[in-house]
């Protein structure tokens, strides 16, 4: 869990509650990250710092009395937290020993939260200070946060909008209830799948339907076949999947590796899809992966394994087919432990039935770990905002929250 996180997660957002008639800004509703709008400081570059990730997405539930938080990062974590409004002092205990010491109070139309963060990490015992004041600016949720650690201070202002801008958001947005039209089709007929998608799914937590837990938030699974919803796996592989959902410290993603398919489709940031005649490119904003679709031809014969896959394509009538295999051994599936071998063999298929929409299905089968093929669903939503563009996602092996993740499990947090 990172600091950041937290440190806005922990802050009361929904601005509804009237004090002596006054009322105050309402921020109710489902806001998305900025980047575009948020400034560069000496915390790092856009939505990350030296110690920090902000939340991707904030969802906002405020009654006269509290205020509900849900934040995702862009690592897939996910919390909910609740907040008195009457001033007074909330204390939580987070995931990892993270414990937290907040109080909200209101300075005009801007709310002030001041807490105190502390936790045990692998170098030891750290503590730091937060001051972060939240307004209405140009629509807009702007939360000028201070840090104070070991006597320095640190400050940055950080923008969240409602609309589309480059990460995935915990509601179906506004731009995406207008009215779709047709199909978009080039010279030959074919749709063009051409544009900036988001896998619309909680898939890259979990596969099959799950409950929140450590690292994981709750959502509804996405197989479709078999019909109970679940993997069908070969004893070993129950065992195995069961050994990695404790060891969450080793899923490949969070050490910066390329997702895999299908889980690349799913991991909740979006991506740019190019389509020639010869070629299908999709450019991921996570890690700067991307995959290259060569159309109408046999596989390699090479043995070299790869994260992506070697993926071929072909059109069945206007769905685009794409057959994937030479998988590398050591991808996951999802957060949840879930994994196939590089005997793996997926086929994708990507069907639009509006132009805003791709209906997306993934079969996946290898001998060596699953009793029979399985198939997930779900939906890729096209990215409508004005001026969209995907972003640097900036990720390095020396990642802050892999020793953190690492010291929670090692405290017994499963």
């Amino acid at each position: 869990m990172t600091r950041a996180f937290l440190a806005i997660v922990c802050a009361p957002l929904a601005l509804r509650a009237m004090t002596a008639g006054q009322s105050r800004p309402d921020f109710s509703g489902a806001w998305t990250f900025n980047a575009a709008l948020t400034g560069p400081s000496d915390l790092g570059g856009a939505g990350t710092g030296p110690q920090i990730t902000w939340p991707t997405t904030l969802e906002i539930t405020q009654t006269q009395a509290r205020i509900d938080v849900q934040g995702s990062t862009p690592q897939q974590l996910t919390q909910t937290l609740a907040y008195p409004l009457d001033g007074s002092e909330t204390t939580i205990r987070s995931p990892g020993d993270i414990t937290t010491r907040a109080v909200a109070v209101w300075e005009g139309d801007r709310l002030v939260v001041t807490s105190k963060r502390s936790f045990t990490g692998p170098q030891g015992d750290v503590t730091f200070d937060l001051k972060e004041a939240y307004s209405l600016v140009n629509g807009n949720l702007a939360i000028d946060r201070t840090e104070t650690q070991a006597g320095k201070s640190t400050t940055r202002t950080v923008v969240y909008s409602t609309g589309s801008f480059g990460r995935h958001a915990v509601a179906p947005r506004p731009n995406r209830q207008a009215a779709a039209g047709p199909i978009p089709r080039l010279p030959d007929g074919r749709p063009n799948l051409e544009g900036f998608w988001t896998g619309d799914s909680s898939a890259s937590w979990s596969v099959e339907a799950h409950q929140a837990g450590f690292g994981l938030a709750g959502g509804d699974g996405v197989i479709v076949d078999p019909p109970d919803g679940r993997v069908p796996y070969q004893p070993w592989a129950t065992a195995e999947r069961e050994r990695r959902r404790h060891d969450l410290y080793n899923d490949p993603e969070p050490h910066c590796f390329p997702s895999g398919i299908p889980r690349q489709m799913a991991v909740g940031m979006p991506y740019q899809i190019f389509q020639l005649d010869s070629h299908v490119v999709i450019l991921y904003e996570y890690v700067h992966a991307r995959r290259v679709i060569t159309m109408n031809r046999p596989h390699t014969s090479t043995n070299v394994r790869f994260w992506q896959g070697d993926s071929v394509g072909r059109w069945d009538g206007g769905t685009l087919v794409v057959d994937s295999n030479h998988f590398t051994n050591k991808t996951w599936l999802d957060m949840d432990g879930n994994f196939y071998s590089e005997n793996g063999h997926v086929v994708e298929r990507f069907t639009m039935p509006d132009k805003n929409t791709i209906q997306y299905r993934a079969t996946i089968e290898d001998a060596n770990v699953f009793t029979r093929p399985w198939t997930i669903q779900f939906l890729l939503q096209r990215e409508t905002g004005q001026g969209y563009q995907i972003f640097e996602s900036a990720c390095h092996e020396d990642n802050k929250d892999l020793d953190h993740v690492k010291a929670a499990f090692e405290k017994g947090i499963k």
